[in-house]
């Protein structure tokens, strides 16, 4: 009786855990991927900037896109799983960067 309940808990014990290790997986894959993306879109936003710099542009247009995208996005929950950074850090990050070139 009881060694049968053990062993069929033991049995499922081991598909959850083998389960639970193939979920571990995906989602340490979804959250590398999603840094890799987060990573590249800054790299995007600099790459950005630097070409309104070079074009003798004013990048304040491009952190006041962000601005407006962080708008609509107000009230969305983030999730260490996005794919791109927060607009309003985008939008941070490049006002930081006029600030530290003496652009208004």
């Amino acid at each position: 009786g009881t060694n049968a309940v053990r062993a069929a808990a033991a049995s499922a014990g081991g598909i959850v855990g083998s389960l639970s290790q193939s979920q571990l997986g995906d989602l340490g894959e979804k959250l590398v991927n999603s840094q890799f993306s987060q990573r590249q879109e800054s790299e995007a936003d600099d790459y950005s900037y630097d070409l309104l710099r070079k074009r003798g542009i004013n990048p304040a247009g491009l952190a006041t896109s962000f601005e407006k995208l962080a708008q609509l996005e107000a009230g969305r929950q983030s999730s260490m799983f996005d794919d791109h950074p927060a607009s309003e850090a985008r939008a941070q990050h490049i006002r930081d960067r006029m600030k530290a070139d003496g652009i208004k």
